[in-house]
């Protein structure tokens, strides 16, 4: 299985065009160097892959220029490399996403007492819980 991967890799890097380059990569988070699933996208072009779960990606196609790669991943901060791509190249790139931190909103809960008729008259939409009073004696203060 691994060596019908590497002649599919070996041959999709000869494979391409006259006149384009291409770009070879892998994307990792800066901090733990694991490899993270993103997607990558080349612009101008508009080419768009996704990395392997090993981070690993190649773009083929691209005109000779100045192009830059984003990378984006859910949890990671977006990165951009800009890189000059000439005809018949291949360009190999290591993009190092760093992750954010995330907070959440505050949520506020309240409680009442109330009986099953008042939970029926609920507005649409609202999430009623309800609890007995032993559960809601065990709640901490």
């Amino acid at each position: 299985m691994v060596a019908a991967f590497a002649l599919l890799w070996s041959a999709m890097l000869q494979a391409q065009p006259a006149g384009t380059g291409r770009v070879r990569g892998v994307v990792i988070n800066a901090a733990t160097r694991s490899p993270i699933r993103a997607t990558v996208t080349v612009a101008p072009g508009g080419q768009t892959t996704r990395a392997d779960s090993a981070g690993r990606f190649l773009l083929n196609d691209i005109a000779p220029g100045s192009v830059t790669i984003t990378a984006t991943a859910f949890g990671h901060r977006v990165e951009r490399t800009l890189l000059q791509v000439q005809s018949g190249e291949l360009l190999d790139v290591s993009i190092a996403m760093r992750s954010l931190s995330q907070t959440l909103a505050e949520m506020r809960t309240t409680a009442t007492h109330s009986n099953e008729s008042d939970q029926a008259a609920a507005p649409a939409g609202a999430a009623t819980e309800s609890m007995s009073r032993r559960e809601l004696a065990a709640v901490p203060a």
